[in-house]
């Protein structure tokens, strides 16, 4: 199944070029990249406008007309961000993530290539069109958007709720496309809603960003729970439950992803050897850093040095 049903023929297209399909006249922003690109945008409902892209580039640049709330879906590769603040990047295959979008922001891909979608949230007239059964089921994007407000931490929709969340069948009419694809957003919706729960405490939230970044920043040191209890002054309890609500997973598969992610980037952007960069994400092990790889990204690691290549510079924005 492919979430997209882009045709990715990427021959087709020149370095720098989106090829762009839209079902509205402003689908509020625009999307760049030095590499090659297809995207769509459709209606879900007043104040809500459901994206879909396949990229095969280094980055894109993703720019709104002002800041809202994005419910991202990753469904291949992955996606990153280093300028969000909330910690919800990056995105691997599977991921559901609502957060606070700003303006304009870059977004690299580790992997090369990804496909995902996204739901662009105008909270307040959103709720003025909610379709019935949203209204039934008590959804509200104000309350989501407060949520956001309230806290730095993004929300994550449980794997079992968001693996395949926006997946189509191949066989499917293209006529019947958009409006499925709006059923899809609407059914996104209804989880983030059902997931709403109170935030994490600001000063524990913050505890909880600084280990994420130190734990990032050294990916080849293998920390403890108990080491990092002890280090940030927090029970062993708090750090994992609370990393797991800000994160959206728990520590060792957050970091078991975010090796294999960085391991993508030095496979693609350097000579190094693959034991080398084995050592560098933390895996003393060449035949453990294989099979992680290989669970995580779906071929091996000298399969993925071969078959990744860097797209040309250029720059160009998608014209609707």
């Amino acid at each position: 199944m492919n979430n997209t049903r882009l045709p990715e023929d990427w021959e087709a297209l020149s370095p720098g070029q989106i090829q762009w399909r839209s079902l509205l006249p402003d689908p509020g922003f625009a999307l760049q990249t030095g590499g090659r690109g297809y995207a769509a945008a459709y209606p879900v409902f007043p104040g809500v406008v459901l994206a879909v892209c396949s990229f095969l580039a280094e980055s894109f640049q993703l720019e709104l007309a002002q800041p809202l709330p994005l419910l991202w879906h990753c469904a291949a590769g992955g996606i990153a961000c280093p300028e969000d603040p909330s910690g919800a990047f990056p995105l691997h295959p599977g991921d559901c993530t609502l957060v606070q979008g700003g303006e304009k922001r870059r977004y690299p891909l580790p992997a090369g290539y990804a496909r995902w979608a996204f739901l662009i949230l105008k909270a307040e007239t959103a709720d003025a069109h909610l379709p019935e059964p949203l209204r039934q089921a008590g959804v509200s994007l104000q309350q989501l958007a407060r949520r956001l407000e309230r806290s730095d931490a993004p929300l994550r929709l449980p794997e079992p709720l968001a693996q395949g969340l926006f997946s189509l069948p191949g066989n499917l009419p293209q006529a019947l496309l958009p409006a499925l694809l709006q059923l899809k957003a609407q059914e996104a919706l209804l989880y983030c809603s059902s997931c709403l729960t109170e935030a994490v405490p600001p000063e524990q939230c913050g505890i909880i960003h600084q280990i994420h970044d130190l734990m990032v920043a050294e990916p080849q040191r293998r920390f403890t729970i108990e080491e990092l209890s002890r280090r940030y002054l927090i029970n062993t309890t708090s750090l994992k439950e609370g990393f797991k609500q800000v994160y959206g997973l728990p520590i060792a598969t957050y970091m078991k992803r975010y090796r294999i992610c960085r391991a993508m980037e030095l496979l693609r952007q350097t000579q190094e050897g693959i034991l080398e960069i084995a050592a560098r994400v933390g895996y003393r092990s060449a035949s453990k850093f294989a099979r992680a790889f290989e669970e995580e990204a779906g071929l091996s690691p000298s399969e993925y040095r071969r078959l990744t290549k860097t797209p040309a510079s250029g720059m160009i924005t998608a014209e609707k």
